[in-house]
């Protein structure tokens, strides 16, 4: 939905306001109203999952860490699954 000029521009924009919202940086693009709420609809910077991956030096220790928290229906699709290796 974003050419590659404003993929670029979006993420030159982050480095400058490291703080600022998707929304935020997304509205300094002057993209078209169309543009502009497709991509603040598929563009996030909040999730409800989670991931921790860590890796060291090669002397050392390596830990790899993946939790997943679905929200839902109890019965039925929520969960919270943690895998580690």
């Amino acid at each position: 939905m974003l050419t590659e000029y404003e993929l670029h521009r979006l993420l030159l924009l982050r480095d400058e306001k490291p703080d600022a919202g998707v929304r935020e940086l997304l509205g300094r693009l002057d993209l078209k109203d169309k543009t502009l709420a497709e991509a603040a609809g598929r563009l996030t910077d909040a999730s409800a999952c989670h991931s921790l991956w860590i890796t060291t030096c090669e002397a050392t220790r390596r830990w790899h860490r993946l939790t997943v928290v679905q929200q839902g229906d109890a019965e039925n699709d929520a969960g919270r699954w943690t895998f580690v290796w």
